[in-house]
């Protein structure tokens, strides 16, 4: 499954565990900010995300489909957040000289 690769590289980039292991504060360098911000899942799985949301609104998810979906949003959440988090960083860094 595509997206178990992708959630692996995501949290090999940043040298990380789990999800748990995700700093509850914004202290990340200002590279480390921009290299999340630039993050995105490879076209092949946003064609699959795809693929399985119209099968999704049509009501014709297998259990395997809508386990590989929820997990495509799992990762997907998580990049929100970690990019949330990125741009807070560097935010705060442009308006008062502050290191993230």
């Amino acid at each position: 499954m595509a997206v178990l690769c992708y959630d692996q590289f995501v949290l090999k980039q940043f040298q990380l565990d789990g999800v748990d292991a995700m700093p509850d504060n914004d202290n990340l360098s200002p590279d480390i900010a921009r290299s999340i911000l630039r993050m995105n899942f490879p076209r092949p799985d946003h064609e699959r995300m795809a693929e399985l949301s119209a099968k999704a609104s049509a009501g014709a998810l297998t259990s395997a489909e809508e386990a590989e979906l929820d997990e495509y949003l799992r990762v997907a959440d998580l990049l929100a957040l970690m990019q949330s988090k990125a741009r807070r960083c560097l935010k705060r860094a442009s308006d008062g000289g502050q290191p993230c």
